[in-house]
């Protein structure tokens, strides 16, 4: 007997050129959300918290860290130890200032030093030119 898993973490939906992602939320249900719908993920322990382009927010047990794994070679970035950013929404980024990104929706937040190079060199690749 095969068995097969229901909800994977992660598929690719090529006829829309889409992630989608299953999140365990409570009572272990999962919901099925759209990656290029999310702005940014703030981690906070073993805690994440989703942020969706509709203003709407969720928080998941699971930790930052498998979020990064699972998302890291598409649009995401970690741009600090608390915050993984979808580039798809970045709007703006003040390096000369604050070294604070600015998301469509309003959101900021915060690059710190160490993953600075990273995050300009993968904003540079997911634009093709120089971005930031």
């Amino acid at each position: 007997m095969k068995i097969i898993p229901l909800l994977p973490n992660i598929t690719d939906a090529p006829q829309r050129d889409e992630q989608v992602i299953f999140l365990p939320v409570y009572d272990r249900i999962q919901h099925q959300i759209s990656a290029n719908d999310v702005v940014m993920i703030k981690g906070d322990g073993n805690y994440t918290l989703f942020y969706f382009s509709s203003g709407k927010k969720m928080m998941v047990s699971k930790t930052l860290k498998k979020y990064e794994a699972l998302l890291g070679a598409h649009s995401f970035v970690r741009i600090h130890k608390s915050f993984l950013i979808n580039l798809r929404h970045l709007e703006q980024y003040d390096e000369h200032h604050e070294e604070v990104v600015t998301l469509k929706n309003g959101l900021r937040a915060e690059v710190s030093r160490r993953r600075k190079k990273e995050f300009q060199e993968k904003a540079q690749s997911f634009f093709g030119r120089k971005a930031v």
